[in-house]
């Protein structure tokens, strides 16, 4: 193997030749370590796909390796015919290609494909003090070990459960007019690092599935907006109870390698539960009355005296039932019926 060696102020550089191939996930590198009489070639390991499958583990790592993504320039002095095939590695930062553009990628990435700067690992010592910056992995399109990473950090995302509006927000309705249930639709968005790479995850719901005690289930596929949509709220059967009502949120995943210019879906969908909300239901009847609210009656009698029946309060005890606690509400209105 012949050593192809440049010098560069003022950072070092080393470079080396390697078998053919890009570089990529899984190849091996030849680094050399450059002195002023040899060159010290050794093969780098493990392969990207490890080093990310062993970052993602989730063990606790004192000092973590450092990652980040820069071009190849051709103001670096490489030779030969496949300069993607070097292997380099700098003690220093890793320049900038202001003075020197950027070699040309040598590959082409396919629609709805974002191409990926070579990816750079600098190791610490046992000190902790990090080493030179050697190149991992050359350009890349899908194949790149982030994408695989991307998705494993969408499985993991930790969504926020769907919050929601009732219209209206009493805490009760009557069965025959119901109640709207508007969800919020505002997408979730997050950023991790992974191999020095800022990635944005983005959840955003697409179903929602409503269910209640009385163990009847809506699934909506556009949210409702409500007062305004001119949709229909939901109704029930008749009858004064306490209800349970719950939300399922079903979230589509998408992930972004480029700040969120270009986007890319991850496979599968999340579901996250809501809180549950208790709704007390009456169902209001009709009642003749001959006295107005002044206690004014037109048969002469006198108005009644103390709690009247009304809408929240139809045994006219005087306590608004959509005021009793959940844990009470069964026997209060058990003994009330009794009664």
């Amino acid at each position: 193997m012949k050593a192809i060696l440049a010098a560069l102020v003022p950072t070092a550089l080393a470079i080396s030749a390697v078998h053919s191939g890009t570089g990529e996930a899984g190849d091996m590198e030849f680094i050399g370590a450059t002195s002023d009489t040899s060159v010290d070639v050794r093969v780098d390991e493990p392969s990207v796909a490890e080093q990310l499958s062993r970052q993602e583990s989730g063990k606790a790592v004192v000092n973590p390796p450092r990652w980040q993504r820069a071009p190849m320039c051709t103001g670096w002095g490489m030779t030969g015919e496949d300069p993607h095939g070097a292997s380099i590695e700098f003690f220093g930062a890793v320049p900038t290609c202001s003075d020197a553009g950027a070699i040309e990628p040598g590959v082409e990435c396919g629609d709805g494909e974002a191409l990926q700067e070579p990816l750079w690992r600098s190791d610490p010592d046992e000190n902790g003090t990090y080493g030179s910056w050697i190149r991992v992995s050359g350009y890349t399109c899908t194949a790149d070990p982030l994408h695989a990473a991307a998705i494993n950090a969408w499985d993991a995302m930790v969504i926020t459960p769907s919050s929601y509006q009732l219209q209206p927000d009493t805490g009760w309705a009557t069965t025959q007019d119901g109640f709207y249930a508007v969800p919020d639709t505002t997408p979730q968005v997050s950023t991790v690092n992974l191999a020095g790479t800022d990635v944005t995850l983005r959840a955003t719901p697409v179903t929602w599935t409503w269910s209640d005690s009385d163990g009847d289930t809506h699934v909506e596929h556009r949210p409702n907006r409500g007062y305004e949509s001119g949709a229909e709220p939901f109704t029930f059967t008749a009858g004064e109870r306490r209800l349970q009502w719950n939300l399922t949120t079903t979230w589509s995943g998408t992930y972004s390698l480029d700040g969120g210019v270009t986007w890319v879906d991850a496979p599968g969908t999340a579901t996250t539960t809501s809180e549950p909300r208790s709704i007390h239901l009456y169902s209001p009847r009709a009642r003749l009355v001959d006295c107005d609210t002044y206690g004014r009656c037109t048969s002469g009698n006198a108005a009644p005296r103390g709690p009247v029946p009304t809408v929240t309060d139809p045994d006219a005890d005087g306590i608004d039932n959509f005021t009793v606690p959940d844990d009470q509400i069964s026997a209060y209105l058990a003994r009330h019926n009794a009664d």
